[in-house]
């Protein structure tokens, strides 16, 4: 398999870009891996690891220095990637001819790149090694002896062939369908709205269902979830992905204070974790906590589950919703589409961007803009990320529900924006 050496994230074809262009979500999740991997890798694409990079700017540490090369700032990427003690594991692997050709400003963008470059097994394997060099760090900072390079490739390969020879045969689920049941635009914000959630595992058939009910704070019905998703999980990361689902559903419906119930006592307790979480759920509930600060008011409590039916029946539905439910929507009839208004006025004025997926039965995701020569430093990277000139990936390529609307503020002369490339997760 030959390899480009070259240091961008770009190939040298736009087209080929938009035919392989696929989403962190897509992506990590469609791995054949074990879960606690499939977590790891989404901690570090929301750039969620306690690396020292992180650390010093929280004032843990006193330096924010790679304790390990002692080279380099000690961010994700550094870690996994270009500290020298992890490219010497890369040179035993597939990427050996890449490892000091290939640059990135994110692990997110060089997960892209792989995704792009490998066969799924490459990917796969890429994905383990990801997780055994952090494991080493780790085990490296507390005294312990880490593998040596060649023995960890080693052992990763002989985890991978293990995990073919147990891996089910059922055929998976591909998509993810998210059905709303309610949407009501205006919301009484005097006082807390309720957000009931919880989740239901499919063993057998490799699947789970979230659900999630909002209740203004009369009681009454301002929403309701259900979302079916192709993984084999327990019941415990099922229930941190329903909350997570049902906190971003909840600031959707333009909530502003929310008291969270749910009867998975261990996932609520997760919230009240001082310190980091290295746990399979971790880096959920710590995207959970990120949400949570863009409400004004956030409680949470446990409940008993004769008081949680409601939600509790939604997820159980959702694992009955079949691939493809609904409607579809085609990308001619229903594109995505950016609106910007100005808002503020003088030297250097303000725009409002808005971007809406218009499918009112599928989300959308890896939406990315043409956008020129925007620069990154006009606008948070998690609503709007720069990857090149003329190409921005909306929302770091996660979804965007039926009928979702993201926005964002910048002071500039206007850039000229317009959907570039899309997918419909109902395709």
């Amino acid at each position: 398999m030959e390899l480009k050496q070259v240091g961008k994230s770009t190939s040298s074809s736009g087209e080929k870009d938009e035919t392989n262009s696929n989403s962190v979500w897509s992506i990590i999740w469609g791995l054949s891996v074990p879960n606690k991997v499939k977590l790891f890798l989404w901690r570090a694409c929301h750039a969620f690891l306690p690396c020292v990079e992180r650390l010093f700017k929280r004032k843990v540490c006193s330096s924010d220095i790679c304790g390990r090369c002692g080279g380099a700032s000690e961010s994700v990427l550094h870690s996994l990637w270009a500290c020298r003690i992890a490219q010497k594991v890369w040179k035993y692997s597939w990427l050996a001819g890449v490892v000091k050709l290939w640059k990135f400003q994110s692990f997110s963008d060089l997960l892209h790149r792989v995704a792009m470059e490998g066969t799924n097994k490459e990917l796969e394997l890429f994905g383990l090694v990801c997780w055994w060099i952090w494991k080493c760090r780790n085990d490296t900072i507390h005294g312990k002896e880490g593998l040596k390079p060649d023995i960890l490739v080693q052992r990763c390969k002989e985890w991978q062939s293990e995990l073919a020879q147990t891996q089910s045969t059922n055929k998976p689920i591909t998509g993810i369908v998210i059905k709303e049941i309610v949407r009501t635009p205006q919301v009484s914000n005097t006082s807390s709205s309720l957000l009931y959630f919880d989740g239901a595992v499919d063993k057998l058939n490799g699947r789970v269902g979230v659900g999630a009910v909002v209740l203004n704070p009369e009681h009454g019905l301002l929403g309701a979830l259900l979302v079916p998703l192709p993984l084999s999980l327990n019941p415990k990361a099922t229930e941190a992905l329903a909350l997570w689902y049902g906190i971003e559903y909840g600031k959707k419906l333009g909530l502003l204070n929310v008291d969270i119930r749910g009867d998975a006592l261990n996932v609520l307790n997760g919230l009240n974790t001082r310190g980091w979480d290295f746990s399979e759920i971790g880096g959920v509930l710590d995207a959970v906590r990120l949400t949570m600060t863009e409400f004004e008011i956030v409680s949470w409590r446990h409940v008993k589950k004769r008081f949680n039916a409601v939600a509790h029946e939604l997820a159980r539905r959702a694992l009955s919703l079949a691939e493809g439910w609904g409607e579809k929507c085609t990308t001619n009839d229903h594109a995505p589409t950016v609106q910007q208004s100005q808002v503020g006025f003088g030297s250097s004025p303000t725009f409002m961007v808005e971007v809406q997926n218009n499918c009112p039965m599928c989300p959308v995701i890896n939406l990315h803009l043409k956008c020129g020569s925007f620069p990154q430093a006009l606008v948070d990277p998690r609503l709007l990320k720069v990857l090149s000139n003329n190409d921005c990936v909306v929302n770091s390529g996660l979804p965007l529900a039926p009928l979702q609307k993201i926005s964002f503020n910048y002071s500039h002369q206007m850039y000229l924006m317009s959907p570039k490339i899309w997918y419909f997760q109902c395709e």
